[in-house]
């Protein structure tokens, strides 16, 4: 199963992808994936609660379920994926800061 974006996965749980993407530009660099993955934990709960609500033994709609549960997994992609290009630009920045040359002015 191809995993689906992450607005139409966030749209699933019934939050707005805009604002949970807007917070998440507007904090430091430092903070943001910290911020991806409480939303993760949000977005856990939100799974919980429609996935109880929508289970097939219980009468729910099984396509329904599949759905959040397809959007959760898909949020999770995200949010790794995410941190990850943060772990590895904050790497190569790191990288290209060590291989600055330095000048030092005498006399």
């Amino acid at each position: 199963m191809t995993p689906m974006a992450a607005r139409d996965a966030w749209l699933v749980l019934g939050k707005d992808p805009e604002a949970v993407f807007r917070r998440l530009a507007g904090l430091p660099r430092g903070e943001r994936v910290s911020a991806a993955r409480a939303d993760l934990a949000e977005a856990r709960k939100l799974a919980k609660a429609l996935m109880a609500a929508h289970h097939p033994d219980r009468g729910g709609d099984a396509d329904k379920f599949r759905m959040v549960n397809s959007a959760m997994i898909s949020i999770e992609s995200h949010t790794e994926d995410f941190a990850r290009k943060v772990r590895e630009a904050d790497e190569e920045a790191e990288r290209r800061q060590e291989r600055r040359p330095v000048f030092i002015k005498l006399g």
